[in-house]
């Protein structure tokens, strides 16, 4: 999911710098093509992914790696709430929701 996240956003980056292009060519060299490399590294187990972008500035950087970041641990914890109320739902008896004759004639009035 994570390799996946990573070659979706440097797709992104390539589709941005094609769409700024289109306005200002001078941001995209004309001998330049638009490509993702993915480089595996066997002796370190690695992967580095090499994009033609016109990339991000260092607040872009620091402002979307920041919402990243807080968005997983947001998932983080919804999950950990949802599986610690499933624990305790489980650990309860089931009641079943009956309404009295009296709230069906109260009804009526």
């Amino acid at each position: 999911m994570f390799l996946q996240k990573l070659i979706s956003n440097a797709s992104d980056g390539l589709d941005k710098s094609c769409y700024d292009s289109l306005t200002d060519p001078s941001k995209l060299d004309r001998g330049k093509k638009l490509k993702i490399d993915i480089i595996p590294n066997s002796q370190k187990c690695t992967l580095t992914l090499v994009e033609t972008s016109i990339g991000m500035t260092k607040p872009d950087l620091i402002d979307n790696l920041e919402t990243e970041g807080q968005k997983q641990i947001s998932d983080n914890e919804a999950n950990e709430r949802k599986e610690e109320d499933d624990k305790n739902n489980k650990e309860k008896p089931e009641v079943e929701d009956v309404r009295s004759d009296e709230e069906d004639d109260t009804s009526k009035n």
